[in-house]
């Protein structure tokens, strides 16, 4: 039952609001043991082939042009 609520989790953080379940799809796959959707994948999910050697010119910092500020005092 966890990994089914896990799985259930995932699917409700879900990029997009029609890709999400709604409640009464939620209360179904809780009640009945079926099989659930695969989530997609998440816009904040980083993939890099680490087999791939890269060169200097091929480094990427940022894979879906996201950044992240951390506010410092001095």
């Amino acid at each position: 039952m966890c990994h089914e609520c896990i799985h259930i989790a995932l699917l409700c953080l879900q990029d997009h609001p029609k890709d999400r379940p709604t409640i009464s799809q939620i209360v179904y796959m809780l009640s009945y043991d079926h099989d659930l959707p695969a989530p997609k994948q998440s816009m904040f999910t980083n993939v890099l082939n680490c087999n791939k050697r890269l060169v200097p010119s091929d480094y990427v910092f940022s894979l879906n042009e996201a950044t992240q500020s951390t506010m410092e005092g001095r």
